[in-house]
């Protein structure tokens, strides 16, 4: 076992401060409280020196992890721009670091992550680290590689932060848990942080549309209400559409709120009210941190904006969302009433159900200084929560990006992946682009449902491009891709088995027209509840190919293998790995194929690169019983269900709004044949060729039973 709970084993028995270009050691005292599913740490730190001390950052404690590799996974808790990472590494080599910040504090051979950490060491149980408040500061870890042996560090980023002379800092309190499987620590982190931290989850997962990835900021209200018609006319059809979500370009400068724009003459209180009167829920996007140069509260109020570190500059972040911006200065109690100004008429004037929250995030306030010098950036953070989660309160769901532990009881969404990418690698730079949202989603799932609702960014299914794409942006001579068809599999694949709230991203007049839109009754309604988990997590130092969802109120498993390969290759799926039953049907859900009834496991025979394969199973029943339906991916979760099994009769009810050239696959044991077919519904064709199941073929308008009898 690691040493966490021997202090004898500890490299260092004092903290190390950081401040500038010296070090400075402090006592320090730790506290190890067991609680269920775990170990709580509270450490605190003595300043003993006659001097006030500003670390930028403290090494609270470090260990001699006592060997000279090992598997990391490094979940970034300052999302969506920071990967999620399975990664081996070695003693004496340098790192290629997971996530995209960096910082002077980690040079080549230090690995960095924050929030949390898990940890695989040969012949040791594995080990799951997390911070559990980000009340004043941000919870790092750091790996030093450069030795023989890999030493940790449990560190805090401590930016502004002040320990006047002769007091003790009570640093943000970690949660250990180890195990012989690192997702039964995860899940152990998750529920720890459930029962102390107070967390918001929504009513209802959370399904419909958003404008951002066709339109961008090139969009109107004659845009907007040309989608609503499309919804509207869906929605009296039955898809189960629920959200008219308006992104970033309703305002002048993309950031002066309340600020007219002719392409918009109703107004946000106006459209919102018909997109209510349209039946659905009205959700709009909002970055109170920045604010471009020429906006109004820019030129007014320049006294509520943060400082260059080392000058009375006014500092500016060239290459944000809105162009050339100030960062808000939220120490300046002028700043946070003009926020809690806008929250009022978003929620209260605007009645606006769903508050789309981009930007609080760390690194906008690394060079920054605050009129306050003694306010840490976290400090920062949970403040403009907590402003904006009083204005809500019931009302408005706020969905966020970034600072998890901050979000936590004020935030009902969390957004865990990057915007939507349309190519496996940027074009551009070579760099993973559509691997890192997917791998992103299925590996943040053991905080769905617990702490928050899981929210992807956006999913983009369309054939055609769009003129306003982040790639054109980049560069006018390259037009936006066509997801391919293996690859758009993976991606609607990894919506459905993560779980969480789902945002297509479409022109919909044009998409209305398109051969993709049939892929809508797929995965609408999307099954409330799911929630997926990778099988052998850090068996190899990969992403794993592998992730298993037990379908909600059923004896049924939804499968996913990817390929995040860039070749062909085969994979096998041990039933053994996540279930104790022996016998399951398996149904090929993409390629509607009954694969019999297994045993030991799926074989998985040249899946391409970027591809997947999503399997239903069922366990067999001895008897014959419904195994799947094209009706959709996830078959026999909500639309197509057994009702009952007696005096060898089968009854069936679907219900569904798209219900044309469907059918239902059911499997026929040995001792079992087919007697009868009494049904309702039209069009009806019996395929009965195999030996071990039958192909009932089918149309209906919503709603059809089948009463099916054997002999």
């Amino acid at each position: 076992m690691l040493p966490f709970d021997d202090i004898t084993q500890i490299t260092k028995s004092s903290a190390i401060l950081s401040i500038g270009d010296t070090q400075v050691e402090l006592p320090i005292q730790c506290n190890a409280q067991s609680t269920q599913g775990g170990t709580a740490y509270t450490c605190s730190i003595r300043n003993t020196t006659d001097q006030d001390l500003y670390p930028d950052y403290i090494s609270i404690l470090q260990f001699d992890c006592a060997c000279s590799s090992a598997i990391i996974y490094s979940q970034g808790f300052s999302m969506p721009g920071e990967a999620v990472r399975v990664q081996q590494i070695y003693a004496g080599e340098t790192i290629q670091q997971p996530n995209t910040r960096r910082s002077d504090w980690y040079g080549e051979f230090d690995y960095y992550s924050n929030g949390c950490i898990g940890l695989r060491i040969k012949n040791q149980p594995d080990t799951l680290i997390g911070f559990c408040t980000g009340k004043d500061n941000e919870g790092i870890f750091k790996i030093e590689c450069a030795g023989n042996s890999l030493i940790l560090h449990i560190a805090m980023n401590t930016q502004n932060l002040c320990i006047p002379a002769g007091s003790t800092l009570q640093c943000e309190y970690f949660f250990i848990h180890q195990s012989q499987d690192l997702v039964t620590c995860l899940d152990a982190y998750a529920d720890h942080l459930a029962a102390t931290r107070q967390p918001l989850l929504p009513h209802e997962t959370y399904m419909g549309w958003v404008d951002w990835q066709y339109y961008r900021n090139n969009k109107t209200e004659t845009d907007i209400r040309a989608n609503l018609d499309v919804l509207r006319a869906w929605k009296q059809n039955g898809l189960d559409m629920r959200s008219v979500n308006i992104d970033a370009g309703y305002c002048a400068y993309n950031s002066d709120w309340l600020g007219p724009s002719s392409d918009w003459p109703s107004g946000m209180q106006g459209i919102g009210k018909d997109i209510h009167d349209a039946g659905f829920t009205f959700g709009l996007w909002f970055a109170p941190y920045i604010t471009n140069v020429e906006t109004r509260v820019a030129k007014e109020h320049p006294e509520w904006f943060v400082k260059e570190k080392d000058s009375d500059q006014l500092l500016i972040l060239p290459g944000s969302p809105t162009k050339r911006s100030y960062v808000l200065d939220y120490t300046v109690p002028e700043a946070c009433e003009w926020l809690r100004h806008l929250m009022h008429t978003f929620v209260n004037e605007w009645n606006i159900d769903y508050l789309k929250l981009d930007g609080p995030r760390y690194h906008i306030y690394t060079d920054a200084r605050f009129a306050d010098p003694h306010v840490t950036p976290t400090q920062v953070i949970n403040k403009t929560l907590e402003i904006m989660y009083a204005v809500c309160a019931d009302k408005t769901e706020i969905e966020s990006e970034g600072c998890y532990l901050p979000s936590i009881g004020k935030v009902v969404s969390q957004r865990v992946q990057n915007d939507t990418w349309f190519y496996w690698y940027h074009p551009h730079n070579g760099k993973v682009a559509m691997r890192n949202n997917l791998q992103n989603d299925l590996l943040s799932t053991f905080l769905h449902n617990k702490v928050w609702h899981n929210h992807r960014e956006c999913v983009a299914i369309r054939d055609f491009p769009s003129p306003n794409s982040q790639m054109h942006k980049t560069n006018t001579d390259l037009i936006e891709p066509s997801i391919p068809e293996h690859e758009l599999e993976s991606q609607l694949t990894t919506a459905l088995l993560a779980g969480g709230s789902i945002l297509i991203s479409e022109n919909l007049p044009l998409f209305d027209r398109s051969k993709r839109k049939a892929l809508l009754s797929q995965i609408f309604p999307h099954c409330e509840g799911i929630s997926s988990r990778p099988v052998n997590l850090m068996s190899d130092g990969q992403c794993p190919h592998t992730h298993v969802a037990r379908i909600p109120k059923q004896e049924a498993y939804a499968i996913g293998v990817f390929n995040w390969n860039d070749t062909v290759d085969n994979y096998h799926v041990k039933l053994s790995d996540f279930t104790t039953e022996e016998h399951w049907h398996v149904y090929d859900a993409w390629r509607n194929l009954y694969l019999g009834c297994q045993a030991n496991g799926i074989d998985i025979d040249d899946l391409a690169a970027h591809a997947c394969r999503l399997f239903i199973l069922r366990k067999n029943l001895n008897r014959p019983q419904l195994v799947g339906d094209n009706i959709q991916l996830l078959s026999g979760t909500r639309c197509s269900q057994e009702l009952d099994w007696s005096n060898k009769c089968l009854t069936v009810e679907v219900e569904h709004y798209a219900l044309k050239d469907k059918q239902l696959c059911i499997a026929v044991p040995t001792g079992f044949t087919l007697k009868d077919l009494d049904t309702d519904a039209d069009n009806v064709l019996i395929d009965s060729r195999a030996s071990d199941h039958v192909i009932i073929h089918f149309s209906a308008e919503q709603k059809a039973y089948f009463r099916i009898s054997f002999d």
